[in-house]
């Protein structure tokens, strides 16, 4: 049995030695061709017309058991192309696009929108419902970084941040890819505000940026930092104050291409928010003596005393 793949200038057939034909005629093939590795099923339609799909494509289908209830899910082929149509629980069944990129497809379940996720471990499949959370965090359309704690140009990268699963301690995890190629373990804050990735022998922080920006949308903190323990929320006697990061971008002209283009970071700060009311702060690592603002005409220092947040009115001059 030989395999014809390429097209009409520069077709190969390789003889097919690493193939089973299952129960029900489905011929799957598992072999190296040309040094890649192939694992893939050829099927034949109810035309008689024969396609070839991915493991995934084809694997996918089955029943499984999410959140106690019954998932099934069932694939037609026909002319290269998968129709798939899941029924979950009582429900029945409806069609349904999977995104194998992602590993996900989005079910109306009681009226709403919930979004499924499945895995494979060594060549078993799973499938669980997404946690709220997860959303959180979840990074598909790439963007630029600034990183308060570098004097160096800050065109960091963040490609994607994707989940991948609930730990044993409850955290939510992701699969975060920085720059173009660099996996790292991302891992959610139980405040739900920002995430921790270790690069090297450094722990970051990622938050999303405190401001609308036209190059960065995350800023990244080391974990180390004194600045670090100021962000977040914080109840302050009957007072509310939130604390977050902004990354300022500035474009600079490009004389090779006659057009702007990003540069980098022009300045960092801390954005406040105190009863209601946002102002921006340059930001200062060194915060040993508080971060200081102006709010409705009056200047207050928040700083931390003793692990708890305070504000007080700083007198004047």
């Amino acid at each position: 049995m030989y395999l014809s793949y390429g097209g009409s200038y520069s077709k190969v057939t390789e003889e097919l030695t690493g193939y089973t034909v299952l129960e029900n005629g489905v011929l799957k093939i598992d072999q190296t061709i040309s040094g890649t590795k192939i694992l893939a099923y050829v099927v034949k339609d109810a035309n008689g017309k024969f396609g070839m799909y991915s493991a995934e494509q084809y694997e996918l289908a089955g029943e499984y058991t999410v959140s106690g209830k019954k998932l099934t899910i069932t694939a037609k082929f026909e002319n290269g192309n998968v129709v798939y149509m899941i029924a979950y629980g009582t429900q029945e069944a409806t069609p349904v696009s999977p995104d194998f990129t992602t590993k996900k497809f989005v079910l109306k379940v009681d009226g709403k929108d919930v979004t499924f996720m499945w895995s494979v471990t060594d060549g078993v499949y799973s499938v669980a419902i997404l946690p709220d959370n997860a959303k959180k965090f979840e990074i598909t359309s790439s963007s630029y970084y600034c990183d308060v704690d570098s004097n160096g140009s800050n065109k960091g990268y963040i490609k994607s941040s994707l989940f991948k699963e609930v730990n044993e301690n409850g955290k939510t995890v992701y699969t975060v890819t920085i720059g173009y190629s660099s996996v790292y373990e991302g891992v959610l804050s139980d405040d739900e505000t920002y995430i921790t990735v270790t690069m090297g022998e450094v722990v970051y922080r990622f938050y999303k940026n405190a401001k609308t920006d036209d190059y960065y949308k995350y800023v990244a903190i080391k974990e180390t930092s004194e600045a670090a323990k100021y962000l977040g929320e914080f109840k302050v006697g009957e007072n509310k104050l939130t604390i977050g990061l902004y990354g300022q971008s500035y474009e600079e002209y490009d004389e090779d291409y006659e057009e702007y283009d990003f540069a980098g970071c022009r300045a960092k700060y801390f954005v406040v928010t105190y009863n209601g009311t946002t102002v921006t702060v340059k930001y200062d690592a060194a915060v040993a003596n508080g971060i200081e603002f102006t709010v409705g005409g009056k200047t207050y220092v928040a700083k931390l005393e003793g692990g708890a947040m305070t504000v007080n009115e700083k007198a004047a001059a």
